[in-house]
């Protein structure tokens, strides 16, 4: 799988996606979930700290890292029509000399980039067929904190993703959803020296925040 083809990221999150996920941040700030893992880093104290998001979006949640004190960012994403937005979005945030965005697939390319104090990933392990080469290299980019959402393994969580993919089948969009198995997930991030010191359910997502062990 090349850059900016896998699993079809870069159609399926195209420009107009991407416009309307910037209005709903402009107009409605972060969702609870994503602003969630702002409040909590924020408390352990952000200020110097460097950021990696992976499949970083439209960018926002790297803009309020930024602006709760963290020094700058880096976010990558598959799909070139997200970045392009989160170019402009930081620009207009006056924060584009602090964060440097860049299309990526990073499962693909981990040594392209430089490790971070803080490593995020939020709604993106679903997207992403291979989650071990995703997770694990995240992982090891990490010096303090790695922050993760999956979708939990419910059954009414199972039956939306398969009706989802059935819908993307039948409509002939090569973009699918993947529920990894949690315990799998975790054991990315455990095997590189984290334990969890958050744990919270959003509905359907499981948020989990790493620490590094010392």
């Amino acid at each position: 799988m090349e850059c900016c083809t896998v699993n079809g990221l870069d159609k399926y999150f195209d420009s107009e996606n991407a416009q309307q996920k910037v209005e709903d941040y402009l107009s409605a700030g972060l969702e609870e979930r994503a602003q969630h893992i702002v409040d909590f880093l924020k408390g352990q104290g952000l200020a110097g700290q460097s950021l990696l998001e992976v499949g970083c979006g439209v960018g926002g949640l790297l803009i309020e890292l930024l602006k709760a004190g963290a020094e700058k960012g880096v976010g990558v994403d598959a799909a070139p029509a997200a970045i392009n937005a989160a170019q402009g979005l930081a620009e207009k945030q006056g924060l584009s000399g602090k964060v440097e965005y860049q299309v990526l697939d990073f499962a693909a390319s981990p040594n392209s980039l430089s490790t971070a104090d803080i490593v995020v990933l939020d709604r993106v392990v679903c997207c992403y067929p291979k989650m071990r080469e995703l997770v694990l290299p995240a992982a090891q980019h990490a010096h303090k904190f790695l922050a993760l959402t999956y979708p939990r393994d419910l059954w009414w969580v199972r039956l939306r993703i398969m009706a989802e993919n059935f819908f993307y089948w039948l409509s002939r969009i090569e973009f699918r959803t993947y529920l990894h198995p949690p315990a799998k997930i975790l054991g990315a991030a455990l095997e590189q020296g984290f334990q969890p010191v958050l744990q919270k359910v959003f509905g359907e997502w499981h948020l989990v925040i790493f620490g590094r062990q010392t």
